[in-house]
């Protein structure tokens, strides 16, 4: 799990994003029929789709710069972690039968992650080889793309 954290993450945001357009798949239809543009326009039901739709994009942004920072530094701020049990944890009081659960489960993953240095070494031909930990006692460094 330590080098998969921010892929799972992303799996999180996948599955939240399937999972709300297969429950709302009549509202789907119907802005399609209706045209995509101004489609909610005081409609509660599609007001309550997007919202919940767009609730996957920070899932998404959490996977997608956890997965960087590891690639980059080789670990991840244990606030991350916490943050996101914070307020999962506030989500799953609210409503108990959500996918809140699972951000808990990845929000302790996280934090687990972080205090044990990360994902590990860093990969040969990783993309972010710019960057080394300070962790392995390296010194970091920047290289120049062109």
């Amino acid at each position: 799990m330590r080098r998969r954290i921010g892929e799972l993450w992303i799996a999180f945001a996948v599955i939240h994003f399937v999972g709300v357009t297969i429950g709302g798949w009549s509202t789907v239809q119907d802005v399609f029929a209706d045209g995509p543009i101004n489609c909610i326009h005081g409609d509660v039901e599609r007001d309550a789709f997007f919202g919940w739709f767009f609730m996957g994009v920070p899932i998404l942004t959490t996977g997608v710069v956890t997965r960087w920072a590891q690639r980059r530094t080789g670990t991840l701020p244990e606030s991350m972690g916490w943050i996101t049990v914070v307020a999962f944890g506030i989500g799953a009081l609210v409503a108990p039968l959500s996918g809140a659960w699972l951000g808990i489960a990845l929000g302790i993953g996280t934090i687990a992650v972080s205090r044990h240095q990360g994902r590990g070494p860093q990969l040969p031909g990783d993309p972010s080889d710019g960057f080394v930990s300070y962790e392995r006692g390296e010194p970091r460094h920047e290289t120049t793309h062109r």
